[in-house]
């Protein structure tokens, strides 16, 4: 039986389109309950699709800088 490899990050898993409303619902007031988890859902994936990614050019960025005392190389969740 072959072994299945564990993908190192997450995928989007949903279109540009519903990233960018799930962003306008999460910004009105007058958002319904369901709305808003979906929101939170769409905007959670897509966050954990970019963090790993992310982490590497963090790492890779480190290492370029260990060298010089005058860099600070820095990684933060948006």
């Amino acid at each position: 039986m072959p072994e299945i490899k564990q993908q190192r990050w997450k995928i989007v898993e949903y279109s540009k389109r519903q990233i960018n409303d799930a962003g306008n619902i999460i910004r009105k007031d007058n958002t319904t309950a369901e709305e808003l988890a979906f929101a939170t859902q769409v905007i959670d994936n897509w966050r954990a699709a970019h963090a790993y990614p992310m982490h590497v050019i963090y790492i890779h960025l480190r290492r370029m800088a260990a060298p010089r005392n005058d860099i600070l190389v820095v990684e933060r969740l948006k």
